[in-house]
């Protein structure tokens, strides 16, 4: 938390594009305020999400959103607005994003990427080893994104016609980058099942699909065949 001391930019009027899930999650910022500074409203559009995260200044430029990175600031006039819902126009929003980052790089004829996490004690997926070979033996793309630079890691996902990984915020680049008509699998932790990007997915019409692990003493196992079988129905 900013202390109440500290000093800030002044302004007369200033749109606040930030939600609170936003400035704590870099998830939830990418896929939600990014979208949401490009709504028009009066004055400066300040992004409160975090300045420092590490691919912040990445994705900025790739969306050329023109906001401004702060903490605080002392604005007369604040406008804020609810821009939770996936109706038609936040939709055309993200395809206003989805146009830029594919202006940025070549999307390629279709793959199947798997994004391989690597981390996360809330994520301890005991068997992903075993998957990961599996899933390469039938030709899916492996993608390590904790060791990949984020550049590489969109430029691979452009035009991919499917990406599989554990439920997180990794699975947000793959939303502006996937190609039309795409499809997400969502590799679920049996504790903690949340799928918020189904919302986003079905407002651009792409598929969606999930598949539960088995829980474990120590964490928990998927099965393989769970996997290849849900991957069959979405292709």
């Amino acid at each position: 938390d900013v202390p109440p001391t500290k000093d800030g930019p002044d302004y007369e009027e200033g749109f606040g594009c930030s939600s609170m899930v936003g400035c704590h999650f870099f998830g939830h910022w990418l896929r939600d305020d990014c979208a949401s500074m490009l709504l028009d409203e009066p004055g400066p559009r300040l992004d409160l999400g975090w300045p420092d995260w590490q691919d912040g200044d990445f994705y900025r430029a790739q969306f050329d959103l023109g906001a401004i990175a702060t903490r605080y600031a002392r604005v007369r006039r604040l406008v804020l607005v609810e821009d939770f819902h996936q109706n038609s126009h936040k939709a055309e929003r993200f395809r206003t994003l989805r146009a830029r980052v594919a202006a940025h790089g070549t999307p390629r004829p279709g793959p199947i990427v798997y994004l391989a996490r690597g981390g996360g004690t809330a994520r301890n997926y005991e068997n992903e080893a075993e998957v990961i070979d599996l899933l390469a033996a039938r030709g899916v793309e492996i993608v390590r994104t904790e060791s990949s630079p984020t550049p590489e890691t969109v430029s691979r996902l452009l035009g991919a016609s499917m990406v599989i990984g554990i439920e997180g915020s990794q699975f947000s680049p793959a939303l502006y980058t996937i190609a039309d008509r795409a499809a997400l699998l969502t590799i679920q932790p049996p504790t903690r099942f949340f799928i918020s990007h189904k919302d986003w997915s079905d407002s651009l019409g792409m598929k969606h699909g999930f598949v539960v692990g088995d829980r474990t003493a120590t964490g928990y196992r998927l099965n393989p065949e769970d996997l290849l079988r849900t991957i069959d129905l979405l292709v």
